[in-house]
């Protein structure tokens, strides 16, 4: 779900941050939303904001790369798409929403920040993918598609959320990389994924970590 213009295999970072909405435990912080959630809901529960700040870079919202995410999103790129087509059967998932923010600059190291919210048909199913895709992108480290290697994968806990998020180290075949942060948590019948990208070595974790906060605080002033 990474966007950059300094990058060009983009469909393959798509659909390993797809994937990594599952990067977390399968138990909630929070109690369940009280009311059901519907996909036209998806849009309401992202960040009511135009822009966000990721360690002191101001990342405005691209409304060209924000809206629906589709099954055919998840699948028609990136890696594992026999897996991911089973998964979205498995758990019954319904609908997706992404919002991405970006610079637009060449200059800035930290130039993505991004929250997908998606919705599964119960809670039960929704805590489940959460924990089969974590378990599952663990497996993908050293693999390459189409130049673009997944050189590491590092799982760590986020115990303010009781869940657990990843850092995600990408090659690319020109010898360029960048780093991907994620931390996902569930509420109810919605995965929430959070990420950050930056082309240099600097830790997004804390940052990432606060998008987070952002997020749960509007989740929860939502109802959800």
């Amino acid at each position: 779900m990474i966007r950059s213009v300094t990058i060009v295999s983009l469909t393959i970072a798509i659909g390993l941050a797809c994937l990594l909405s599952a990067c977390g435990s399968s138990e909630e912080s929070a109690p369940a939303p009280q009311a059901s959630i519907s996909a036209s809901d998806l849009p309401n529960l992202v960040l009511p904001v135009e822009e966000v700040s990721v360690d002191g870079t101001i990342l405005a919202i691209d409304p060209e790369d924000s809206g629906p995410y589709s099954r055919a999103d998840y699948t028609d790129s990136g890696f594992d798409s026999e897996w991911r087509q089973a998964f979205l059967e498995k758990y019954n998932w319904q609908a997706a929403y992404y919002q991405d923010f970006g610079t637009g600059r060449e200059d800035s190291p930290v130039f993505n920040a991004s929250v997908m919210v998606q919705l599964h048909d119960t809670p039960s199913n929704a805590a489940a993918a959460l924990t089969e895709q974590f378990a599952h992108v663990d497996t993908l480290e050293g693999q390459t598609n189409e130049g673009l290697t997944l050189e590491s994968v590092e799982i760590f806990d986020v115990p303010e959320f009781n869940t657990q998020g990843v850092t995600l180290r990408w090659r690319l075949p020109d010898g360029g990389g960048y780093t991907m942060t994620n931390i996902d948590f569930v509420r109810g019948s919605v995965v929430v994924d959070v990420g950050t990208a930056t082309k240099d070595e600097r830790d997004l974790v804390p940052s990432t970590l606060e998008l987070v906060r952002q997020a749960d605080a509007h989740l929860r002033s939502a109802g959800s």
